[in-house]
């Protein structure tokens, strides 16, 4: 076996070997050797075309290792595929957020009337846009409303996650879903994603006093359409990306500017602004002089209601004032909530 691939493996296995041994609790076990085994998986490609290249013994490889992979690999099949009728997903059987919620119903259920909304404003043939896709549950239920003629971005710089959507490509034979694995933000480069201990739709560029971090690319939507997408045509963009939106709205000017009639459906959590010493109703204020109607999604009314940068501060005020009985998240982190945001006379 090569020098500099047995050195790659064993470098891999020495690193997380320890963080294994010490957690005691399963699910988090199982999702870090599952994130283990996807770094492994281009070494391991690599590694079988060395064998019927060189002719290479897989008596070379140390037994522990031989061991580890056997381990690490085994986790990939802990998936299953639901059938939505329209598309289909390939979950994650230790995801304990939306992959389980589909699992036992049937459907996102958390963000049920955030979808009704959503499934109300996509057209087909367009753009769209999943900045945060997770995975992937926006991205395929927006493949399936918009088409063959449309186009579907999704970003997202979590391995596990972004492993699962392009399996869900697969499954579903797509040619104009376009996995970008990548976080959002006001700048390109490399930053660090930390990850949270209870779910992954939690991982964010903040330092919320997780843990563990992995280092992940970063673009700007409007460099990312400039260099690598030949038109800078978007009708919808869905955010959520656990505090880095107005960040990400930064860096996305130039879409603005070029998109007369774009549609946000933006996560708005004002604790996470202020821990990214952001202030989150300077953002509003943004979205505002940039031509935009707010509607607030009012899961608990279930009513979407247009409203203004003071009203949205006193709905903050209310909905903190009784977050217990708020779901779990929301006890953990604060009150948060999805915007609708449209221009161009759009309505519904």
């Amino acid at each position: 076996m090569p020098v500099c691939l047995q050195t790659k493996i064993d470098t891999i296995f020495r690193l997380n070997f320890f963080r294994l041994h010490v957690t005691d609790n399963p699910p988090t076990l199982r999702r870090d050797l599952f994130d283990i085994s996807l770094q492994l998986i281009p070494l391991v490609r690599l590694f079988k075309s060395k064998i019927v290249n060189e002719q290479i013994s897989y008596i070379m490889v140390p037994q522990t290792v031989t061991g580890f992979l056997a381990c690490a690999l085994k986790m990939l099949k802990n998936t299953f595929v639901y059938d939505f009728g329209t598309f289909r997903m390939v979950l994650d059987n230790y995801d304990p957020d939306v992959s389980r919620q589909i699992q036992q119903h049937g459907w996102y259920v958390d963000e049920r009337f955030d979808i009704k909304v959503f499934r109300k404003y996509l057209r087909s043939r367009m753009t769209f846009l999943d900045v945060g896709a997770n995975v992937g549950f926006y991205t395929f239920l927006a493949r399936s409303i918009i088409g063959k003629k449309g186009r579907v971005f999704a970003f997202e710089p979590y391995p596990r996650n972004a492993e699962l959507v392009k399996a869900s490509i697969r499954e579903n034979n797509y040619n104009n879903v376009t996995l970008v694995e990548a976080a959002v933000s006001d700048k390109d480069g490399k930053a660090s994603l930390y990850l949270s201990p209870y779910e992954s739709s939690e991982n964010s560029l903040l330092e919320l006093n997780f843990q563990n971090a992995i280092t992940v690319d970063v673009v700007t939507l409007d460099d990312y359409f400039e260099k690598k997408v030949s038109d800078t045509k978007v009708d919808f963009i869905k955010m959520d990306i656990e505090g880095s939106e107005y960040r990400a709205f930064k860096g996305m000017s130039k879409l603005i500017s070029c998109n007369e009639r774009m549609i946000l459906m933006i996560e708005f959590w004002p604790n996470g602004f202020r821990r990214d010493n952001q202030d989150p109703y300077k953002f509003l204020k943004t979205i505002d002089k940039s031509g935009f109607d707010m509607q607030f999604i009012d899961n608990v009314k279930q009513k979407v209601i247009k409203v203004g940068v003071e009203q949205m501060k006193r709905i903050e005020k209310e909905r903190m004032e009784d977050v217990s009985s708020q779901n779990e998240v929301m006890r953990r982190w604060g009150w948060y909530t999805n915007l609708l945001c449209t221009r161009g006379g759009i309505q519904k």
